[in-house]
């Protein structure tokens, strides 16, 4: 193989630190898409195509996947991308690429002569024979054994220099880590998404954190809650104080740990979801009020009368004024409380009232 590499003028370093710092700053898919397609005005070429290639298992028959975006729009027509899946194999750079990490961008005239290239069956069906494009320049965006991501740079009447393989050289790495960011962004929306369709039902809410306690991904009830019941962060990726220092201390419990705050006749409520590199915060906001005993009675493993005093105690009621409601002595009452204390495996008017709240989720 040729010795690769060449010095990059000043000029070209600038060009490159400033398509770089532009990479660095992409939050969407859409504007890392527009940064991209500006590759080939810094290196100079005709076409560019960015994706990824699954390839088949091994013994199949079936073709490769290719899912790839062009620039100019189109240029890569169905017959083309049909026969480039059909003949991946062919195409020296990407085989090099499902070999392992690729750090440097590789040339086609890296491993072929121009007239082994031109007699390849693959240039005749895809790349020269149907496009006109006859060289092409790859750097590796990801890499797994079974698939492989990078962005092609391709020419139609000359081959690629030393020089545009450093400048691809000097940008490669940031492409790598602006798509792993969007990736790892799309997959923290998954998730916030899985969270909150199993919350929506009771118009819960939840975020992700990283293990610095920074928000990640926040939904926009989320979002909504923390600013009404916290006000504005010191920092718009920051969660407040009290709820991180409570995260922080307690992302290490056995048990779900749980955090309220009351306002008034409501109250907010937290619940963590430790991780080993992310944490989830399920938020629920209830009004407190009078607890229904049926539904205390079917959630709880309660007699009806049991439910009924467990209502009434959790609203503050003492003994004799839940004895009068009733129509039961003060002893019954107590009788009664015995038995929800056992059932419940709390030992306290606070505990119980707690249990069934929690019940209830209110």
């Amino acid at each position: 193989m040729k010795e690769m590499g060449a010095e990059l003028s000043s000029s070209d370093l600038r060009q490159a630190l400033t398509f770089a710092g532009d990479l660095a700053v992409c939050r969407s898919a859409a504007e890392m898409d527009r940064q991209v397609r500006l590759l080939p005005t810094l290196v100079g070429s005709e076409a560019l195509l960015v994706g990824s290639v699954r390839r088949p298992a091994v013994g199949s028959a079936e073709p490769a996947t290719l899912v790839a975006v062009d620039d100019p729009p189109g240029v890569f027509d169905e017959p083309a991308r049909a026969a480039f899946m059909r003949l991946w194999h062919q195409q020296p750079v990407v085989v090099h690429h499902f070999r392992g990490f690729a750090p440097r961008a590789m040339k086609v005239s890296d491993f072929l002569s121009d007239r082994q290239w031109r007699r390849s069956e693959i240039y005749n069906d895809c790349y020269g024979g149907r496009l006109g494009l006859t060289w092409e320049i790859a750097a590796q965006i990801r890499f797994s054994p079974e698939e492989q991501a990078c962005a092609a740079l391709q020419r139609a009447d000359r081959d690629f220099t030393e020089r545009d393989r450093s400048l691809l050289d000097a940008v490669s790495p940031h492409l790598r880590a602006g798509y792993a960011r969007l990736e790892a962004e799309a997959g923290r929306e998954r998730r916030l998404a899985l969270l909150e369709r199993g919350l929506e039902r009771r118009g819960d809410a939840a975020l992700l954190v990283d293990c610095r306690g920074r928000v990640l991904t926040a939904g926009p009830r989320a979002k909504a809650m923390l600013r009404e019941w916290f006000g504005v962060p010191p920092a718009p990726s920051a969660l407040p104080a009290e709820v991180e220092d409570w995260r922080s201390s307690r992302r290490g419990s056995a048990a779900t740990p749980v955090l309220d705050f009351q306002r008034s006749d409501r109250r907010l409520r937290l619940r963590l979801v430790a991780g080993p590199i992310e944490d989830a915060i399920l938020l629920s906001e209830r009004r407190e009020g009078p607890l229904d005993p049926e539904l205390l009675a079917r959630a709880l493993p309660l007699s009806r009368r049991e439910a009924q005093v467990l209502a009434l105690l959790a609203q503050g009621e003492m003994n004799a004024a839940i004895a009068h409601q009733l129509g039961i002595s003060p002893k019954t009452v107590s009788r009664h409380l015995e038995g929800v204390y056992s059932k419940l495996g709390v030992q306290n008017r606070a505990a119980a009232t707690a249990a069934a709240r929690d019940a209830l989720d209110i």
